[in-house]
């Protein structure tokens, strides 16, 4: 079974829920978990825990390598940057690698382009920043800063996609980039760890680079950084998220890490052209918030999934299989009250809510008050689900969301999520997860959306 999926998420789950584990490039790596993951910025912005001074232990031979990082990154006039970012896994039986290419390009103080080639463009003019979504073609605009910053001061998606270290999500997109961009380099790079210390030397492309450990204060990901003695800017930046996985509650963990690879790292550059002239490109719509985190400078309440937003807006329209191979379409279903359910078969949290959902669906009362009842599978072969459904005699209707669309404009974080839609086809609620008396409080919202006229 693949367990890729194009979902532009990031984890931020209830308990419960089977957490994704997210790429900048939209591809999904599905875990099963109980607990809460937050991984890797997309869609909810790293919470900023306020950090007055560092508190960091860091040991001497780490301390000169750091002050040495900060020097030489708050001199760079220019930097010009191309690599990788590597997702590496192998969970529950389930492997993946994912891989994103990049280009980079900074001007001081404020300018810069970080492209990352399959999904989204970050970019100040100096005066003005642009984050722009290559696939759904939308992009938002905010005033860029002036200066150089600190973390706290970027917004919404830029935070995102630069931040170094944050409190839950663990694995920035371009950390050398920030740390180009921040007013004070050594800062961002202590602040939120715990200890900080000297590695074992690591050859790159025939290059002994030092290498430092950091230890989080927030989380127990492993994060090393490589860097260039020469240069004394960053070559590679690994985190190991294997024990977050573990915490989480995913079986079997065998490897789960996120890398980028800086193949090439130009101080100063002399940049062709001015790379930094960029506007939204013709039939580029501007982003609303809600539908579009990816890009999105609005920074959404702490730890709210970006689905809950959903709530009150029309659902998103959608036909799919089911395993008979008929299609299903939600608009046929308008007047009805609909209960959609994101599910797999792997996910014991959705192993534990299904039999609850399928007594909703076989309730005559409920469905003679007009419910219908859909459980979406997610990214997973005919074969195996009618085999589970057929061993578990569920008779809800099945549909096949094979490769995760109808999950993604539903912005589907975790699984199950079990989405409640009106005689009226707005939203009226959304679950993430479910633990013990889920099914009351499912019951009681699908009655109220039966009693609310058209």
């Amino acid at each position: 079974m693949s367990i890729r999926t194009s979902l532009r998420v990031l984890t931020v789950l209830s308990l419960g829920a089977c957490a994704p584990l997210a790429t900048a490039a939209d591809e999904l790596i599905v875990i099963p978990t109980t607990k809460p993951v937050v991984l890797i910025p997309a869609t909810q912005p790293a919470t900023k825990p306020a950090v007055a001074a560092s508190s960091a232990k860091i040991s001497p031979e780490a301390k000169a390598v750091v002050d040495d990082m900060s020097a030489a990154y708050s001199k760079l006039k220019s930097l010009e940057l191309s690599g990788t970012l590597a997702g590496h896994f192998d969970v529950g039986g389930q492997k993946d690698d994912l891989k994103e290419d990049f280009t980079t390009a900074f001007q001081a103080p404020n300018k810069f382009k970080n492209d990352m080639k399959a999904s989204v463009l970050l970019v100040s003019t100096g005066t003005k920043l642009f984050a722009y979504d290559k696939g759904e073609k939308k992009f938002s605009s905010k005033e860029a800063p002036k200066e150089k910053v600190d973390t706290k001061a970027l917004p919404g998606s830029a935070a995102r996609i630069l931040t170094l270290f944050s409190g839950k999500s663990n694995v920035s997109v371009n950390p050398s980039l920030m740390l180009a961009l921040a007013k004070d380099p050594s800062t961002e790079l202590t602040s939120l760890a715990k200890e900080i210390s000297k590695g074992a030397d690591v050859s790159i492309d025939n290059k002994t680079c030092t290498a430092l450990e950091v230890t989080l204060i927030a989380s127990p990901a492993k994060v090393t950084l490589l860097v260039d003695p020469d240069t004394h800017l960053l070559k590679r930046v690994t985190t190991d998220l294997k024990e977050v996985v573990e915490k989480s509650g995913a079986p079997d963990v065998k490897l789960a890490q996120i890398a980028i690879n800086y193949d090439v790292v130009t101080p100063d550059a002399n940049l062709a052209g001015d790379p930094f002239n960029w506007a939204p490109p013709e039939g580029a719509k501007e982003a609303v918030a809600a539908g579009a985190q990816n890009v999105s400078f609005e920074t959404p309440a702490e730890d709210a999934d970006p689905a809950v937003a959903l709530t009150g807006k029309p659902a998103p329209d959608f036909t799919l299989n089911g395993l008979d191979g008929k299609p299903v379409a939600l608009a046929d279903l308008k007047g009805k009250v609909v209960v959609v359910d994101f599910w797999a078969t792997w996910c014991p949290p959705c192993r534990k809510s299904l039999p609850h959902l399928n007594a909703l669906s076989e309730d005559k009362d409920l469905q003679a008050a007009g419910l219908k009842v859909l459980a979406l599978d997610l990214n997973e072969e005919k074969e195996k689900v009618q085999g589970f459904i057929n061993d578990k005699k569920f008779t809800f209707t099945v549909l096949l969301d094979s490769e995760g669309k109808v999950a993604k404009e539903f912005l589907v974080s975790g699984i199950p999520q079990t989405v409640i839609i009106g005689r009226d086809g707005k939203i009226k609620k959304v679950t993430i997860g479910f633990d013990e008396g889920g099914e009351d409080h499912l019951k009681k919202a699908v009655t109220d959306a039966l009693a609310e006229k058209k």
